[in-house]
């Protein structure tokens, strides 16, 4: 289940409000155990969007409340921290930045922090694993993976997304 924290990592508290006013969804998918969770983590690491989601999907409820997200999931994302051919993901990824497009993520394994900012600075961390699914739409952010991780992927791009850097200090 996923925490959410403040800048100094105390955990917030009225995070559902915090997270509302940023436009950051938060639900949670329980995942496949045994044989088929093996299946998942082989899929996944395949890149493989038809496996992983004949295993398991984000029910359309939470995918209705992230505005124009697609319901076919893009792809899937492996960040590995220890992995240096990801060098230049994680530098755009961990980099504060704004896409231009709503994003939608179920974490499939592994863990990693969103950070959100506002007006104010750096409003919330979202630290996420495994069944957590995030809905960001178009609030400021950057994400830090703490260990390989891999994510099944949806946006309101007509393709790639494209970051916007902000130029906040990480």
């Amino acid at each position: 289940m996923a925490q959410v924290l403040d800048a100094s990592g105390a955990p917030l508290t009225d995070p559902d409000a915090v997270l509302a006013r940023l436009g950051v969804v938060l639900a949670t998918v329980p995942l496949p155990e045994g044989t088929a969770a093996q299946a998942l983590a082989g899929a996944a690491a395949a890149g493989d969007v038809d496996a992983v989601t004949a295993l398991v999907d984000v029910p359309d409820e939470v995918l209705a409340q992230v505005p124009a997200v697609v319901a076919t999931p893009r792809g899937v994302l492996v960040v590995d921290p220890g992995d240096p051919a990801g060098a230049g993901d994680r530098e755009v990824f961990g980099a504060w930045h704004v896409n231009d497009a709503h994003e939608l993520h179920l974490i499939l394994s592994g863990e990693g922090s969103f950070w959100f900012a506002d007006a104010d600075g750096v409003a919330a961390q979202v630290v996420l694993g495994p069944g957590d699914v995030i809905g960001i739409t178009g609030t400021e952010h950057r994400y830090v993976a703490g260990t390989a991780q891999a994510f099944l992927v949806r946006h309101s791009a007509p393709a790639d997304m494209t970051p916007t850097p902000t130029g906040r200090p990480a």
